[in-house]
């Protein structure tokens, strides 16, 4: 839950669905693996109007969220497809 609650930035409140995977993760070859959760939400509506003339309004995106299971720090996110 501490996870959870430390993925604001994907909106884990708004989105239509919530996937948490725990699996070990390593931003480098040289160092170790670490336990993480992947936060992954799908359905979370786009945060603001990019202006032109496309009305982005009512489009979803997934985000995944990534925290670190021992401190409960949230490492970085990203968008998927």
């Amino acid at each position: 839950m501490d996870a959870y609650l430390s993925a604001a930035g994907c909106s884990p409140f708004a989105a239509e669905e919530v996937i948490a995977h725990y699996v070990l993760h390593s931003q480098k070859t040289d160092s170790a693996p670490r336990p993480v959760w992947c936060i992954t939400t799908r359905g979370v509506p786009y945060p603001i109007l990019l202006g032109g003339s496309r009305n982005r309004e009512d489009e979803r995106v997934s985000l995944r969220c990534v925290v670190d299971a021992t401190s409960g720090q949230w490492l970085f996110m990203e968008n998927i497809p």
